[in-house]
């Protein structure tokens, strides 16, 4: 079990809707982003650097083709409201609203890379990429979408994750080619003085950096 304090009402609500979601199915969709990023940090007692109010899922549309219409009419179903949509990547997203008096928002995205795993918490269950597929995807959004709008947060949750991999040589063997492709892309954290590890410690470093050598198989 993982169990996660501290939270706004917002990301409480957030968490409600995904347990929701997840008691109707668990098939076509994985959480990512900030939510994603809060799970790995506390399961592994570390610190998260930043907090978020968003709930972030992708949709597997290879396995439900029609997985994103679908989703935004369960969200609908629910009143919820669409705020937005973007065509700035090749998968495209769209940012929901939550009913009632708070902002939170959720968003569902489209997405071509699946690591999945299931996770615990005392009032419902989500699925989630493992540490392997949490990096890939953080690779992914650094080197592949030029459109991110904090590039920063990302390189900073890609050195968390790296910080906290227990043990490297195993998740280094179930790397593939492409994962270790997109995974050249985070060489540049090697660098102490990286923004990525603006806010973590220098043992941080030393592990995020021996990590990622055996990664991309330096």
């Amino acid at each position: 079990m993982i169990d996660l304090t501290g939270m706004t009402p917002a990301a409480e609500q957030g968490w409600l809707v995904l347990f929701e979601l997840a008691a109707e199915t668990t098939d076509d969709w994985l959480l990512v982003g900030g939510q994603m990023m809060l799970l790995s940090a506390a399961e592994h007692e570390a610190v998260l650097p930043r907090s978020t109010d968003d709930v972030d899922i992708v949709v597997d549309v290879r396995s439900r083709p029609k997985g994103t219409q679908w989703l935004a009419d369960w969200l609908q179903r629910r009143n919820f409201e669409l705020d937005g949509a973007s065509a700035a990547t090749s998968h495209g997203s769209s940012t929901w609203i939550y009913p009632g008096p708070d902002s939170q928002r959720g968003r569902r995205r489209r997405s071509d890379r699946i690591a999945q795993r299931p996770t615990v918490r005392s009032t419902g269950r989500v699925r989630r990429p493992n540490l392997l597929g949490a990096l890939v995807i953080k690779a992914a959004a650094l080197t592949e979408i030029a459109t991110r709008t904090d590039p920063a947060r990302d390189w900073q949750d890609a050195s968390l994750l790296l910080s906290v991999i227990p043990d490297p040589v195993a998740v280094a063997q179930l790397c593939t080619r492409r994962d270790r492709r997109r995974l050249q892309g985070l060489t540049p954290l090697l660098n102490r003085s990286h923004v990525g590890w603006a806010t973590l410690t220098e043992e941080h470093y030393r592990r995020g950096a021996v990590t990622l050598d055996f990664l991309v198989g330096r």
